[in-house]
């Protein structure tokens, strides 16, 4: 017998489809489900990194690695500036094996619109990395695609993948920190202020 398997892309379009489903439901026939071009927005997601690397070390001490799978949670403000660009900061946190990492950022969003309530969107962050534990202050880059569908005009859900760098170091004792994901997958919820 053989056997298909469901790879992203089924399990995108079946998230796509649920969404385009509910939004007759959430929405009254004679409202578009689009949201007000300039407006707030706030983000509330959280992440899976399968691909997680974390490495810590002191100087004259032997360096902690860490390579397993990480979860993340992200709170995100932003402000659709023009259609097709969201300017922001966001905060997110990662809870490793050797502390928890902050990494606070502004974010920039470019996006296309489909039907008024399909984005397809990019997103870039950068900012800081602050390790609190062990007194580490550094720099942090992320981002990745994702794809918004709103069911209400104050109400979306957003699917996306991400990858981050971050680096940080400490005057005393020596301490370094460097965090690392690749193909963080992510689920998040909009509101639209």
């Amino acid at each position: 017998m053989y056997r298909v398997r469901l790879g992203w892309r089924v399990r995108l379009s079946s998230f796509a489809a649920l969404c385009i489903w509910l939004q007759p439901h959430l929405c009254r026939a004679e409202d578009t489900c689009a949201p007000r071009e300039r407006s707030s927005r706030v983000e509330v997601a959280a992440g899976y990194a399968p691909l997680s690397y974390v490495w810590s070390s002191f100087e004259h001490a032997e360096a902690r690695r860490n390579k397993d799978p990480g979860a993340f949670f992200r709170g995100a403000y932003a402000y659709r500036v023009v259609r097709g660009l969201e300017l922001g900061g966001a905060l997110t946190a990662v809870n490793t094996n050797f502390s928890v990492l902050l990494m606070p950022a502004g974010t920039a969003r470019g996006f296309l619109t489909f039907a008024d309530i399909v984005e397809v969107g990019l997103t870039a962050r950068v900012g800081l990395l602050l390790a609190p534990g062990d007194g580490d202050v550094g720099y942090a880059l992320s981002g990745g695609p994702d794809l918004r569908i709103w069911a209400a005009p104050a109400l979306a859900f957003q699917l996306g993948g991400s990858a981050s760098r971050a680096s940080g170091a400490s005057r005393n004792p020596n301490h370094e920190v460097v965090y690392m994901t690749l193909g963080a997958i992510e689920f998040g919820v909009v509101i639209a202020l």
